[in-house]
């Protein structure tokens, strides 16, 4: 089953891979099955087969897993917005 939640930082990216990438899923009735690589963007970036939990905490970093290569040029940019309260409120501009 695929899954896709957007992180925000970089704790809840870790947080996830250790809660959903590598642990068995219901259909797997305990199993460990393991995350893998797929996409336009992992072929771009010449990521295949299993996910390893160093890889993908080097992408979330904005690196390339295996050369380690800064993959964007903006790294901590925010927006501003308001909240419920009316109240201005920083928020961050680009996902993990």
């Amino acid at each position: 089953m695929l899954a896709i939640k957007p992180q925000c930082s970089l704790k809840d990216a870790r947080h996830y891979f250790q809660e959903h990438l590598t642990v068995g899923d219901y259909y797997a009735e305990g199993q460990h099955v393991p995350g893998h690589w797929f996409g336009h963007g992992a072929e771009r970036l010449g990521l295949s087969g299993v996910t390893r939990m160093d890889e993908f905490v080097r992408l979330c970093e904005n690196l390339h897993p295996h050369t380690g290569q800064q993959l964007t040029l903006r790294q901590n940019t925010t927006r501003t917005d308001i909240g419920q309260d009316g109240q201005e409120q920083k928020s961050s501009n680009r996902r993990v």
